[in-house]
């Protein structure tokens, strides 16, 4: 199951452009991933990693920019928006990541507790969660 104690601190977390993409146009453990995010976490997100879904969306799958923005509206209203400064690079292997890598430090979301960790590698996504939001 996808669902964490809903007892658990809420953490940060930022999820890669490929989660967004997959849970909004194919469902499955990428839209539970977003869901989990969305209830249970706080999701932290940057202009960049929008500019991507929406490019991907708009390109690949034929989505409108209105659709979109639709549809992640209602995950972002909460969300803690992340300014870039661009200075984090060749941090990661693949340098596309450095978006998410950057975005994921200057949101705090480095490490989380064991149960949210859990969570995350069961779900094998790409996302970064934080400790939880009080002691951040």
């Amino acid at each position: 199951s996808l669902n964490a104690d809903p007892q658990e601190e809420k953490v940060i977390v930022v999820l890669d452009s490929g989660i967004w993409i997959s849970g909004f146009h194919f469902g499955g453990i990428p839209l539970a991933a977003l869901d989990q995010a969305f209830i249970y976490d706080h999701i932290a997100i940057c202009e960049e990693i929008i500019t991507e879904v929406s490019t991907i969306m708009v390109s690949k799958f034929g989505w409108t920019e209105r659709h979109v923005h639709s549809a992640l509206r209602s995950y972002l209203a909460g969300a803690k928006h992340v300014t870039m400064k661009g200075d984090l690079t060749g941090v990661r292997r693949d340098p596309k990541d450095d978006i998410l890598f950057e975005c994921a430090v200057r949101a705090k979301a480095e490490s989380s507790s064991p149960a949210t960790r859990t969570f995350w590698k069961s779900a094998n996504i790409g996302a970064f969660v934080s400790s939880p939001l009080g002691n951040t």
